[in-house]
């Protein structure tokens, strides 16, 4: 193997070496390209050469045949001559109708000739020239054709001498012609070359070209394929090293696809390398135990958090059997899991509890992923102690929860939105008479009636909205009919899973007895027990003022001491018709506009004689403030605040009425120079037959109603009390009311 990398790796160096030329630096495209297009082009000059060749051979053609005209045009016209002149000198002798047609004839031949050649020849030069003398020469001669024929005496001289004539210009005509011919196959033979040499020279140029081109297309096609293979082993054995995470050899020489290629190659290399530093880090820097199992349960590997989480080194777990940790119930399963996990090949959760290095028992999660290729399980262990105790938690808070469901001596009806019950308790049962499957199932508002004769069915809204109902008076209904008077909450939920309304229910026909008995006991004390009380009140008035005649000193303190004892009684009697009216909602209020300076006036005058008797002092201030308020209640107030403060006040002190417009609201406050009232009582004074101390109604009388009775006032004006105080340093009761 080391051999097989080694190879490609020389190769490389050696492709690296050789081939640094641009042509094998540059792209497999342009590599292609320049293989292809240098073969073209070398065939591209080579077919241009040939067709040069060919033009100069058929140029060399064209000229030959010219001059070959030219040669046998002037042989003809030779020809043409001397048979004109033999036809003429035969008709001369022997003058006959045929022989001048034949010599005519041989003259116009001639001409035609002359005219041919003079056609072919050149519009210049010497044998232009030669043309034009040769013409000149042949009408000469046949001007002599044309001369008058002699006499029979005068034949034998005229013929010798036109004999003579005409054989000078026939030889002079004879000789340019011949000088034409000669100075024509001259000219051929300073060409040089004839159309069978180019001939020659064409193929042997093809056989040329040829073998250029395919020496030339071999040589750029093994460098070609040398450059690509070389690289391509080194490539190839780069992606082998690259699966096999070995270091990578260096990097191909070349910008081309191949040097890219193997330079993504290095690329992912490194990338490769990074992710899996990263990931190293990752598995070790987990607050989760990850480990890797053989099939029989050795630890193969195991990051830093074991000594975090198990409080084991890695050392202490390595190479060891992961059933040491495992509790002594799970350790069976747990090898069960993992023979199960590498034996279907597939991954598995699965909960054990496991023995940490300091001996405490911890509940883990176990996900395991068998890797065929690897021959081990990879684990990802989760310390779910605090989610199973908080299960746990969560367990028993459900069973407590359905334990006070069940035991709530309410009726308890959980309803979806729509007013659908789901389910009930056992007091909802006993409360509409039927079993919790009948209830179920059904309309909320089946269960309820607005009437005591039970014909006004109640809706949906007025059981549901708001969400948070206040207590309210109606009536349920049993599944036989009978109807029961109770009190109703609603509340809604909203969970993950669950959505809709917890309707309370309490049975109230108790206390709507009571309540029945105690507006009769109302009712008593005010026709039954004020009616006597104010005719003893009269009776010992009238006694005390001598009706009955003259009483002594003791006498008249006894009936002063029953009076007051009357009065007390008749105030307690008022006090509590007035707390009950305002509580049930029956006691009128009647507001109109009135000053609450008229108001201070009044209460200030009715506790005046108290005030007196303990000689305390009633500061008033100047309260030009208009309010609107019914004047006989608030006067009620103002005394009971007055009268509580000069009760609890020392003698020889003052008591403050004040009052002040505070944004659109009247304070009147009352302040004291008292023992004052803790703070843990500045909410409960309010209530009714509440005292700050147990001894107070002995020493100081009073009922502990007029607080309540004050707050049940000034709350149905719109308005707030409370009190202001730091014992021992007095109190400040204040009320506040709508301008």
């Amino acid at each position: 193997m080391a051999e097989e990398v080694k190879s490609p790796s020389n190769k490389a160096k050696t492709v690296s070496g050789t081939n640094n030329s641009p042509l094998f630096r540059s792209s497999l495209s342009r590599q292609g390209f320049v293989i292809v297009a240098v073969p073209l082009l070398l065939s591209f000059f080579f077919i241009a050469g040939l067709k040069f060749l060919l033009d100069e051979a058929q140029a060399q053609a064209d000229r030959e045949a010219h001059s070959r005209q030219i040669l046998a045009a002037a042989n003809a016209l030779g020809n043409s001559v001397v048979f004109a002149i033999s036809d003429y000198l035969l008709d001369t002798m022997m003058p006959e109708a045929f022989t001048r047609t034949r010599y005519e004839g041989a003259i116009q031949r001639a001409r035609s000739r002359m005219s041919e050649l003079e056609s072919l020849l050149p519009s210049q030069g010497p044998q232009k020239e030669m043309a034009v003398r040769m013409r000149g020469e042949l009408e000469q001669t046949f001007k002599l054709f044309s001369a008058q024929q002699v006499s029979d005496g005068k034949l034998s001289m005229e013929m010798a001498q036109r004999s003579r004539a005409l054989r000078e210009m026939t030889n002079a005509l004879l000789a340019d012609t011949r000088n034409l011919i000669e100075s024509e196959e001259a000219q051929l033979k300073r060409q040089g070359r004839t159309f069978s040499s180019y001939g020659r020279l064409i193929d042997i140029f093809l056989l040329v070209a040829v073998i250029l081109n395919m020496v030339l297309a071999a040589v750029l096609m093994l460098g070609f394929l040398r450059n690509i293979s070389q690289r391509l082993l080194v490539v190839m054995d780069n992606s082998n090293r690259l699966v096999s995470e070995r270091e990578l050899n260096p990097p191909v020489a070349g910008e081309d696809e191949i040097g890219k290629l193997d330079g993504v190659l290095h690329e992912a290399a490194v990338r490769l390398k990074e992710a899996r530093r990263r990931e190293r880090a990752i598995v070790e820097n987990a607050r989760e135990v990850i480990c890797s199992l053989s099939e029989n349960g050795l630890v193969l590997e195991v990051n830093q958090a074991c000594v975090t989480a198990w409080g084991y080194r890695q050392d202490e777990i390595l190479q060891g059997p992961i059933a040491r940790l495992i509790h002594d119930a799970d350790s069976q399963m747990f090898l069960e899991k993992l023979a199960e996990c590498s034996s279907q090949k597939q991954s598995l959760s699965f909960e054990c509890r496991l023995i940490t290095g300091a001996g405490v028992l911890k509940n883990v999660l176990w996900s395991a992923q068998w890797s065929e290729m690897e021959e081990r399980a990879f684990c990802v262990v989760l310390d779910i102690t605090e989610r199973k105790r908080a299960e746990e938690a969560l367990k028993q808070s459900e069973e407590r929860m359905r334990l006070v469901f069940e035991m709530m001596p309410l009726a308890l009806l959980v309803m979806t939105p729509e007013g659908e019950v789901l389910s009930v308790n056992p007091a909802a049962e006993q409360h509409f008479g039927s079993a919790a499957s009948d209830l179920q199932g059904r309309l909320v508002t089946n269960f309820f009636r607005l009437d005591k004769s039970g014909e006004k069915e109640i809706y949906l809204a007025e059981l549901l909205n708001p969400p948070l109902h206040p207590l309210r008076r109606i009536y349920g209904r049993r599944v036989d009919g009978a109807l029961f008077p109770a009190e109703v909450m609603s509340t809604a939920y909203d969970t993950s899973s669950l959505k809709g309304r917890l309707l309370i229910v309490k049975d109230v026909s108790r206390e709507y007895e009571a309540e029945r008995l105690k507006q009769s006991f109302v009712a008593m004390v005010g026709h039954e027990l004020k009616s006597p009380l104010m005719s003893i009140h009269v009776c010992l008035e009238m006694l005390g003022k001598g009706f009955f005649g003259q009483l002594n000193e003791e006498g008249r303190d006894s009936v002063k001491t029953a009076e007051e004892s009357v009065q007390r009684l008749i105030a307690l009697v008022n006090e509590i018709l007035d707390a009950e009216k305002l509580e049930s909602g029956s006691i009128s209020i009647a507001p109109q506009k009135t000053n609450l300076d008229k108001i201070s006036t009044m209460a200030a005058s009715a506790v005046s004689a108290l005030a007196e008797a303990k000689k305390i002092r009633i500061d008033r201030e100047k309260m030009d403030i208009e309010v609107t308020a019914d004047t006989n209640r608030l006067v009620q107030v103002v005394v009971n605040l007055l009268s509580n403060a000069i009760k609890f006040s020392p003698p020889n002190s003052k008591v403050r009425l004040c009052a002040k417009v505070i944004g659109n609201m009247v304070e009147v406050s009352v302040e004291d120079n008292g023992r004052g009232v803790p703070c843990a009582h500045h909410q409960m004074v309010f209530e009714r037959f509440h005292q700050v101390s147990p001894g107070d109604a002995k020493e100081k009388g009073g009922t502990g109603l007029g607080l309540a009775i004050c707050k049940a006032i000034v709350e149905a004006h719109g308005g707030s009390i409370g009190v202001e105080s730091e014992p021992p340093n007095g109190s400040r009761f204040w009320f506040t009311l709508p301008k």
